[in-house]
């Protein structure tokens, strides 16, 4: 940015008092640093300044949403200054006025997240209708929130926070009632039964309007949030409230600041370590595929209808119909896509490729991928394949010539989140997982028709060439192999419809196997080494860092389609 206009008062004021809490908790709690940036990401919603280790620790115990200001903060807040002014006997009306002020506020410093907000409109208009002497119908306040939201910004309708926020707080106020009518909960008499009841059913509904749309963008879900939840929900209500009096006290002294610190920090330091004990259980989460759009919208058609079977006929019909209806649809898809080969090269710095092939076997050609301090294995195939509804592999083919330690990690991020069934390579990697050695001319049969066969001798080069072959169709994955292994696999059957290799090799050696193999399609991986080679006769080459991830998908009976998809990496 070179120029621009001053901010106004507003935002500047509102950016002032962001950095001025920001360094009341640095200073006051100086020797606990850790904690500093959990209050922080508590309070403030700063999550991205804590390690990810940490992050994920919140992420597996089911207690990530404490680290992003939404209504739970709001309602704290909202909560603590309500009555603030009540206990001291501030007049009703106008206790509610700065109540909301304080709210609104709050959500500005706070970045004003479509949660925040949404969480703001809602308590506002809670308070404006006690103000008001109206009735309070929540549904309505609820679509008067999300008719403001997307009116200012209707794009927000695609953020996931405001997908979340709506999702979750609607679980509660629709699911909550039944679960707490299943437990009895008006006839309990202990307060402590009581209160730990209410806080699982809270917990039940929200999970249960969140868990898909978690699972749709996330592919990780918790199973001990039902359990983690009823302990930490009351500390970060303590910790919000402690960090707000130390906020308050800092703008006066620092001293007493440093005292509510070392307090808030003993309960910041419990609810690290509880939620590092959630977090460390092996069954804290699991991994998961991406659900359809076909499954989210089945799935809250029957949340819909389920606590309604016990006084409704056509509910009690529905909760059968839609389950139903959902299998049909999709053992159809399967039936349609049975027999589809298809084969995607990713956009990565390297080589990996994914092949789908008919039965539900899926194999992963690596030949080396991603960039520094991008772990390619965990922040791209795994999304990629969470996203094809897919859970096991029966293959990885390890093509490269040689593999660093960032290699290692991406395979192993792989093997972590993925049921791989074999692992194959040219014998002269030194990692150690149960992997088998590729043999010159070996053929691996998948069945129907499928196989991939090793052309280039085992140590060549270092480097492994492939070539799949279902009916008449072939697709050859040269990968990074060099001229002596093309001239010793030539007798092998250079020939193929599909060609892939790497962007690395210099432009008369990529013209040179084009003209060897006369594939339809070229797939470059990574950068094409001139625009020229672009425009080679009879071929359509496309690159992937230029392209974007390219799809191939096969027909059955061998025949490529004649138009590629391209796919760009999301």
């Amino acid at each position: 940015k070179i120029e621009g206009n001053p901010p106004g008062f507003l935002p500047a004021m509102i950016a002032g008092l962001h950095r001025r809490i920001d360094s009341i908790i640095t200073e006051a709690m100086p020797e606990a640093k850790l904690e500093a940036m959990v209050l922080k990401g508590v309070m403030l919603g700063r999550r991205k300044e804590l390690p990810q280790e940490v992050q994920d620790m919140f992420v597996a115990s089911g207690v990530v949403h404490t680290l992003a200001v939404s209504g739970l903060h709001v309602g704290l807040v909202a909560a603590m200054f309500f009555w603030f002014f009540r206990f001291i006997r501030f007049p009703r009306k106008a206790g509610y006025i700065l109540s909301m002020v304080v709210v609104i506020l709050y959500v500005l410093i706070t970045g004003a997240r479509p949660s925040a907000v949404r969480a703001a409109i809602m308590v506002g208009a809670g308070l404006g209708a006690m103000i008001l002497d109206r009735d309070r119908h929540i549904y309505n306040i609820i679509a008067l929130a999300a008719l403001i939201i997307l009116v200012i910004n209707p794009g927000t309708l695609f953020d996931v926070g405001f997908q979340m926020s709506f999702a979750a707080v609607l679980g509660i106020l629709y699911l909550m009632p039944c679960v707490l009518k299943a437990f009895n909960h008006g006839k309990v008499k202990n307060r402590v039964v009581r209160w730990v009841l209410a806080c699982f059913a809270v917990t039940a509904g929200a999970q249960a309007g969140v868990y898909p749309i978690i699972a749709f963008y996330f592919n990780k879900i918790s199973l001990v949030s039902l359990a983690s939840n009823i302990v930490a929900v009351p500390l970060v209500g303590i910790i919000v409230g402690l960090g707000f009096v130390m906020s308050i006290a800092g703008f006066v002294s620092i001293l007493p600041a440093k005292i509510i610190g070392m307090v808030n920090g003993l309960f910041i330091s419990i609810f690290i370590r509880y939620v590092s004990a959630f977090a460390s259980l092996p069954f804290a989460f699991k991994y998961v595929v991406s659900p359809s759009l076909l499954f989210l919208a089945m799935y809250y058609l029957f949340l819909v209808f389920l606590p309604r079977v016990k006084r409704n006929r056509n509910a009690r019909r529905a909760v059968v119909v839609i389950p139903v209806v959902y299998l049909i649809i999709f053992m159809a898809g399967r039936v349609l896509n049975k027999g589809v080969l298809s084969i995607t090269f990713l956009d990565v710095k390297g080589s990996i490729t994914h092949i789908g092939l008919p039965g539900n076997k899926n194999l992963l050609v690596y030949g080396g991928g991603g960039a520094p301090k991008f772990n390619a294995g965990k922040n791209l195939v795994a999304p990629y394949l969470w996203r094809k509804g897919i859970k096991r592999i029966a293959a990885i083919y390890l093509t490269g010539r040689n593999y660093n330690e960032r290699h290692e990690d991406t395979l192993k991020a792989i093997l972590e989140r993925f049921k791989v069934r074999n692992i194959y390579y040219n014998g002269n990697l030194d990692i150690d997982c149960g992997m088998k050695v590729l043999k010159y001319e070996r053929v691996v049969e998948y069945g129907g028709g499928s196989s991939m066969s090793v052309l280039s001798p085992e140590g060549q080069e270092g480097a492994v060439m492939l070539k799949l072959k279902r009916g008449d169709f072939h697709a050859l994955f040269a990968g990074e192999a060099g001229r002596n292994a093309l001239k010793k696999a030539a007798g092998g059957g250079m020939k193929c419809d599909v060609l892939q290799l790497t962007g690395s090799g210099k432009k008369s050696f990529l013209k040179e196997i084009l003209d060897k193999t006369s594939p339809k399609y070229a797939i470059i991986s990574g950068k094409l080494p001139d625009d020229e080679i672009s425009r080679h006769e009879g071929v359509e080459i496309y690159s992937t860092s230029r392209d974007g991830a390219v799809t191939v998908k096969v027909k059955p009976g061998g025949r490529v389609q004649s138009r590629i998809f391209k796919v760009r990496n999301e």
